[in-house]
């Protein structure tokens, strides 16, 4: 059994004694979806930090523009408001993309000064 994942990973459910785990294939699509959170404050302005992280996704060489990245309002937590951020691109960009973006590659300070100064 082959089930796709909605961020293009592939998952082999294997049907016979060889294994019973699944293995999953990273590589298998020509596009993969980063999936990241940002959250912001309670007093920062949802509307300013939505148009922050817009914009640098838009302005990402190795972010596709089709399909359209998301970036939607998705939690109010403890601490919080959080944002979902997924844009996609190329599978062989994936892990650096995908490393930049845990690793905050400036999107957090970026949006946290933009914030502060407006």
């Amino acid at each position: 059994t082959i089930l796709k994942t909605p961020d293009n990973k592939t998952i082999i459910l294997p049907n016979g004694p060889v294994s019973n785990d699944s293995i999953v294939n990273y590589s298998t699509e020509k596009t993969r979806r980063v999936d990241m959170v940002f959250g912001i404050g309670y007093s920062d302005d949802i509307d300013n930090a939505k148009k922050v992280l817009n914009d640098i996704i838009a302005s990402h060489e190795k972010i596709l523009k089709d399909p359209a990245p998301t970036i939607k309002l998705n939690e109010l937590a403890d601490s919080s408001v959080n944002f979902v951020v997924r844009p996609w691109c190329k599978s062989e960009d994936y892990w650096n993309n995908h490393h930049q973006e845990k690793n905050n590659c400036g999107i957090h300070r970026h949006l946290r000064l933009t914030l502060y100064i407006t």
